[in-house]
């Protein structure tokens, strides 16, 4: 129970928040799942869906007018979407975990050399950028963000201009530390594998 008592601790802080509306706060019941071709995979992924079958959390700052759909969201799939063979359009290692907002997503990196299985950001032009070295290190990660919008750009080191910080990770490191008295940046650095 490990993740729940994690996750209604951090329901419990949204709603508590005097600047934050919680919109949407969702744990699934665990279902039986099968992990396919998948069977090597890191066992506290495994752990999580015995536990639950993923969530959703989508918060919103209460007086808010901007154009998007919330600053906080974070949809981790069911196992039954994680575990199904990627898309043709779809790198075959990555696996697709949180689908936070349309055009972009996180995902389990599935590597027979690997004992622990990475995750990656996938960006809306389709290249994946490592973030997080296992799903655990992602998951308490999406618990100090919160899930706030785009947190995944600040540990993605982009390709091209590693050295510009974007739009999306300028608004993090600004408004995080406005809302949150515990935010601490260092655990924002850029993921080094």
């Amino acid at each position: 129970m490990l993740f729940t008592k994690k996750l209604v601790h951090l329901k419990k802080e949204l709603e508590n928040h005097p600047l934050i509306t919680l919109k949407k706060f969702n744990i699934r019941p665990p279902k039986p799942f099968n992990l396919g071709i998948y069977s090597k995979i890191d066992s506290v992924i495994i752990d999580f869906y015995n536990e639950m079958d993923g969530f959703e959390v989508e918060w919103d700052l209460k007086d808010s007018y901007e154009d998007r759909d919330s600053y906080g969201n974070i949809r981790i799939a069911s196992a039954a979407t994680v575990f199904t063979k990627p898309s043709e359009y779809t790198n075959p290692n990555y696996l697709g975990l949180d689908y936070f907002i349309a055009e972009a997503n996180s995902g389990l990196w599935i590597s027979p050399q690997n004992k622990l299985t990475p995750v990656h950001f996938k960006d809306e032009d389709g290249y994946y950028y490592p973030i997080a070295s296992s799903f655990n290190e992602y998951f308490n990660l999406l618990m100090k963000s919160r899930g706030f919008w785009y947190w995944q750009m600040t540990k993605a080191t982009p390709k091209l201009f590693p050295e510009i910080i974007s739009p999306e990770e300028q608004e993090f490191f600004e408004k995080m530390p406005l809302l949150f008295d515990n935010f601490d940046p260092v655990d924002f650095n850029k993921f080094t594998p």
